[in-house]
C-alpha cells in the first residue's frame, strides 16, 4: 500500500537495478500470462530475463525506465521507435509492474514517463501492442485514450493467443461458466501474502477469462464414440465411418451417407451407448450459456435461445450484418413444444439427495 509519505519517481534504469528488473519481469509475466501463454514457453521467456540480460541491454543503449517506490524498483517500461511502419512513430514495447503494486495508479507514472521521453525524441504518435487475452493491459491503455487501430496474431508454442468462443454441451458449458463466476475470495485465508493470492486468482480464473462467448448445444445424452460409431454403426450395421457425411438425431438417429442415401436407426438402440453420467444431468438446453441452440425437430433450421445481454447483442449484430437468416419462433410451434417438454423432463433427472425432500431439487410445478 502507498503511505502518505511514499516517494514515487520514474528514472532511467541503472546496472544496480538488474536484479530487481528480473524479479519484476518474472512476477508480472507469471501474473499476466499464466493460462494464456503455454507454461513451458512462459517459463522459457522468464528464464531468459536474467540480470545479465538486463545488463547487456543497458550496455547496448536500451535503457529502461524504472518505477522507484521508496527506493525499490517495482516496475519498468521499455520504449523507442515503432517497430512497424505506419502513422505512429513511437512505441511502448513493454510496461510491467510487480502484481503487488498494481491497481494503485503507479502505471500512470511509467506511461507518462514513456510519452515524455518519446516526445523528447520528436517521435510523433504512440502505439502499444497488447495480447487481447491480457484484458488488464487492454483496459489500462483504453483508460489512457488508447483505441484499437490494428491487429495481428501471435503464435507461441502452437497456441494462437486470442479470445475464443467455446461451443459445448451443457456439462461442458457449466464448468466454464463456473470458472468465470467463481468468487476467488475463498483463497484469502488470512495467512497468504497479497501477491500469492493474486497469482492464485489469476490461475483460477485465467482459463475462463479466455472464453469470450459460451455457445451451448441442446443435449439429452452423449453417446460414446467406440460404442455407437465403431461397435454399432460400423460393426453391426456394416457402414464404414468413412462413408458417413452427416449424423443427426431427430427423434431417431439419421445417418447421411456420402452417396446420398439415408439410413435410420431407432433412438432407443443408440441410447444403449449413452454415457451413464448423462442419466443424472438436469440441463437439456445449456441454461448457463450466452446462446443455446439445437434442432429439436426443426429440419434445416436451428432453434436459438438468447440467454445473456452479450449473447443477444452479438446475435443481433450478426443479423444486422446479414450473416444470419432468422424466422420467428412462432413458425416453429412444434419445436418449441418439444424444447419445453424435454427441458422439463430433464430437470426431473436430478436425483433427490438421500434423506432430503424432493423440493430440494424440484420446483413447485414439477412437484405437482
Amino acid at each position: 500500500m502507498l503511505g502518505s509519505g511514499s516517494k514515487v519517481s520514474v528514472r532511467k534504469g541503472r546496472p544496480a537495478d538488474t536484479g530487481a528488473l528480473s524479479q519484476v519481469f518474472r512476477e508480472s509475466w507469471q501474473f499476466a500470462y499464466r493460462g494464456i501463454i503455454p507454461h513451458v514457453h512462459l517459463e522459457g521467456y522468464i528464464r531468459q530475463r536474467t540480470p545479465e540480460w538486463w545488463r547487456t541491454a543497458m550496455r547496448s543503449g536500451e535503457c529502461p525506465l524504472v518505477l522507484d517506490l521508496d527506493g525499490k524498483v517495482v516496475g519498468y517500461a521499455t520504449f523507442g521507435a515503432a517497430r512497424h511502419r505506419g502513422p505512429y512513430q513511437g512505441e511502448i514495447y513493454e510496461l510491467y509492474l510487480d502484481p503487488v503494486h498494481q491497481g494503485m495508479g503507479l502505471g500512470e507514472h511509467l506511461f507518462e514517463g514513456c510519452r515524455h521521453a518519446l516526445d523528447m525524441r520528436k517521435l510523433s504518435g504512440l502505439i502499444v501492442w497488447a495480447l487481447l487475452d491480457n484484458t488488464q493491459a487492454c483496459d489500462f491503455y483504453w483508460r489512457r485514450g488508447g483505441r484499437p487501430v490494428a491487429s495481428t496474431f501471435t503464435k507461441i508454442g502452437g497456441a494462437r493467443l486470442e479470445k475464443v468462443a467455446f461451443v459445448g454441451v451443457p456439462c461442458q458449458i457449466t464448468p466454464v461458466r463456473k470458472m468465470q463466476l467463481v468468487d476467488a475470495s475463498y483463497l484469502n485465508n488470512g495467512r497468504k501474502k497479497d501477491k500469492h493470492i493474486e497469482r492464485q486468482t489469476k490461475f483460477l480464473k485465467g482459463y475462463g477469462a479466455r472464453v469470450a462467448l459460451n455457445i451451448g448445444l441442446l443435449c439429452t445424452e452423449v453417446f460414446t464414440y467406440e460404442g455407437l460409431m465403431v461397435e454399432k454403426i460400423q460393426g453391426e450395421m456394416g457402414i464404414p465411418l468413412s462413408d458417413i457425411k452427416k449424423f443427426n438425431v431427430k427423434g431417431k438417429v439419421l445417418i447421411y451417407k456420402k452417396d446420398g442415401s439415408l439410413v435410420e436407426m431407432k433412438l432407443k438402440a443408440a441410447q444403449e451407448y449413452a454415457r451413464t453420467e448423462c442419466h443424472h444431468c438436469g440441463d437439456f438446453s445449456a441454461e448457463l450459456a450466452d446462446i443455446s441452440c439445437g434442432g429439436v425437430g426443426a429440419m434445416d433450421w436451428t432453434i436459438t435461445i438468447l440467454r445473456t445481454p452479450y449473447g443477444e447483442e452479438l446475435f443481433n449484430r450478426m443479423v444486422a450484418e446479414g450473416l444470419l437468416e432468422v424466422k420467428p419462433i412462432e413458425e416453429f410451434e412444434k419445436s418449441m413444444q418439444v424444447l419445453l417438454r424435454l427441458t422439463n423432463k430433464q430437470h426431473l433427472r436430478v436425483p433427490v439427495p438421500p434423506g432430503q425432500d424432493a423440493s430440494r431439487v424440484r420446483n413447485a410445478a414439477q412437484l405437482l
